[in-house]
């Protein structure tokens, strides 16, 4: 579920944790910034998740894409179990 849109930034929901990229223009392609987080029983989980260095796009369109699939994967293996608690240990 689409969540905020804006020139900055693209957030969306996914299974109770929200992804938000942040394209930046570096030279003449972009990058994504990506920040999943989610909110459980009063207690905030923010984590930045790093891109390779060569993750550089031809439009902001594209790097917001494959940020927010890189949040959908993180969020597949690190996010929250089946009873709905956070598998995450040390990231």
């Amino acid at each position: 579920m689409l969540v905020e849109e804006d020139d900055a930034h693209v957030e969306r929901e996914y299974k109770g944790w929200c992804i938000d990229v942040r394209s930046y223009s570096s030279g003449h392609q972009w990058r994504p910034i990506v920040i999943v987080s989610s909110e459980t029983d009063g207690r905030r989980e923010i984590t930045n998740l790093r891109t390779p260095s060569d993750w550089l796009f031809n439009t902001k369109q594209e790097s917001d894409e494959q940020g927010h699939h890189l949040g959908l994967t993180w969020i597949d293996r690190h996010g929250f179990g089946p009873e709905g608690k956070s598998r995450r240990t040390n990231v």
